[in-house]
């Protein structure tokens, strides 16, 4: 019972999205291989434990493993957004350039940071 206008949105999204410094990604991505030859079970299933420096030198901004913590973690190469809102968590946003993030919960609670 999905709207054929929300299949229609998910059928146009893209696998990725690159800028000049960075890889954004649902899940993972393997980092020996060149972002048009990532597998659909690495960028949409695997988790963040795998992620290892991509060859483009570009830092990898993805989610989809739950951090139980709600903290966001960043390993240098990779920056992990999942902060567990579905879970009683924190829904998380950031600004990548400056490191700036914000946060909110579903009681309505705020934080902010830096990473």
């Amino acid at each position: 019972k999905i709207p054929e206008a929300h299949w229609r949105f998910l059928e146009k999204t893209i696998r990725y999205y690159e800028t000049e410094k960075h890889i954004f990604v649902h899940a993972c991505l393997e980092a020996q291989s060149d972002l048009d030859e990532q597998l659909d079970d690495m960028l949409y299933w695997q988790t963040f434990d795998q992620l290892r420096p991509h060859i483009s030198g570009k830092k990898v901004v993805c989610g989809h493993t739950t951090l139980a913590e709600g903290e966001i973690a960043d390993v240098g190469y990779g920056v992990w957004l999942e902060t567990g809102v579905e879970y009683g968590g924190w829904l998380s946003c950031l600004e990548v350039h400056s490191g700036e993030f914000w946060q909110a919960d579903q009681k309505g609670q705020t934080r902010s940071g830096k990473l």
